[in-house]
């Protein structure tokens, strides 16, 4: 089994620095040092990318926390209120996909700008950046799950595991190695061609088909170490609800938008969105 590696914070001129926390920043990031790169590849306006990218993070954020204390510490909710507004305090990675795209909808209506294209790059800096945090929930094994003898399963150190010598799936772990995979899979299909769309969908519908069955090794409440555990709703986690959401947006944009012909360059990609604006034009 894997070794229990416990690494939560460590302290830097004075000030105990969350790892978690320091991984999600590094995420947002690196991963937009990723998308703005491919937003100029394919002919995007790189002014409007970094207007969405600034309300998908706000609307991300905002969602990832309101979903996390609602649907999983709904207790707590009820006796404190104010934890609503602690938005450093529990992030849910569906809520934070959801979130994410309503801020950049919303960011959009009323405009002429065309949502789909820029979507793509979007999601692929978004799907970096949550790789990171995910490299967090590993190293502060925060997402514990049902006991087991799988070989990749992690040594808690909790009473019940060390008194059977079993080990946890850790889904942290587990949704950081599909989302590696899943990043790996998105480089290549952007440079291969520009999807207007396209990825959004695939994204979509891989991630919610996997994390739905992921979410079936997650520990109920009370059985995890400390007690922690997820709470079901009609059998299913939250983030179920939410992935069989995001599979049926991904069908319907499969469904609804054409493959796109491969381009040979950036200026054919440029040339299949209509009049796109140059970079720092006002839109």
């Amino acid at each position: 089994m894997i070794p229990y590696v416990h690494f939560e914070s460590f302290e830097l001129a004075g000030l105990d620095i969350s790892v978690y926390f320091l991984t999600i920043g590094v995420g947002v990031f690196l991963g937009a040092c990723l998308a703005f790169p491919m937003a100029r590849r394919l002919g995007r306006s790189l002014r409007t990318l970094g207007e969405l990218a600034v309300m998908g993070l706000a609307g991300g954020f905002l969602l990832a926390h309101l979903v996390s204390v609602i649907f999983y510490y709904p207790e707590q909710v009820l006796r404190d209120p104010w934890l609503l507004l602690d938005v450093f305090n529990g992030l849910s990675s569906v809520g934070g996909f959801l979130g994410a795209f309503l801020g950049v909808y919303l960011c959009t209506r009323g405009t002429k700008i065309r949502l789909l294209p820029y979507l793509d790059c979007l999601v692929y800096g978004l799907t970096f950046g949550l790789t990171f945090g995910r490299v967090g929930c590993s190293l502060t094994h925060d997402h514990p799950g049902m006991l087991t003898t799988f070989a990749w399963a992690v040594e808690y150190p909790d009473a019940v595991a060390m008194q059977m010598k079993l080990g946890r799936f850790d889904l942290g772990l587990y949704e950081c190695v599909l989302l590696v995979v899943l990043v790996l899979w998105q480089s290549h299909y952007l440079w291969r061609r520009p999807s207007h769309g396209r990825l959004l969908g695939w994204t979509a519908l891989l991630y919610g088909h996997v994390r739905f069955y992921l979410d079936f090794l997650r520990v109920h409440p009370g059985e995890g170490p400390g007690g922690v555990g997820d709470p079901r709703y009609a059998g299913l986690t939250a983030a179920q609800f939410f992935c069989i959401g995001f599979v049926v947006l991904g069908l319907v944009l499969l469904r609804r938008i054409p493959r796109a012909a491969p381009a040979a360059s950036s200026g054919e990609a440029a040339s299949q969105d209509p009049k796109p604006p140059a970079e720092g034009e006002a839109t």
